[in-house]
């Protein structure tokens, strides 16, 4: 009809959704955890993690590393670990980052990894990372 603006469908005129972010799978952060722990006890070069890790939470972990490196030095301890991974709890405080805390077993021992993962460049990277 002349002097009617043409039709529009209604898909066509509603605001897009981005696409759900998919978190990062739990096995994904139980090795990421693992891998952190081995790192710091001088079993894993620190270079398999780089591009998994943020600046911050990089030197944080090396920093640590040269702690424990200087303990087990003066403790003459020349044991090598095998950590397994236990429990991993999740939560999404926003889209895009994940809070976790993983328990990783070396023997009996029992030792708590929390992190900051944050989704860049397509990718999930620990922004904070904590070995207690």
């Amino acid at each position: 009809m002349p002097g009617h603006p043409p039709r529009t469908s209604r898909a066509a005129t509603a605001p897009s959704t981005p696409p759900a972010i998919p978190p990062p799978p739990r096995a994904f952060i139980a090795a990421l955890a693992v891998h952190a722990v081995e790192v710091l006890e001088g079993s894993r070069p620190f270079t398999q993690l780089r591009g998994r890790l943020s600046t911050a939470a990089a030197e944080q972990l090396l920093f640590q590393r040269q702690l424990r490196a200087e303990r087990r030095a003066v403790h003459r301890d020349r044991r090598r670990i095998v950590p397994h991974p236990g429990s991993v709890f999740t939560s999404e405080p926003r889209p895009g980052a994940i809070e976790a805390s993983v328990t990783v077993y070396v023997g009996r021992r029992a030792i708590g990894v929390a992190m900051r993962l944050e989704l860049t460049h397509g990718r999930w990277r620990a922004e904070v990372l904590g070995v207690m």
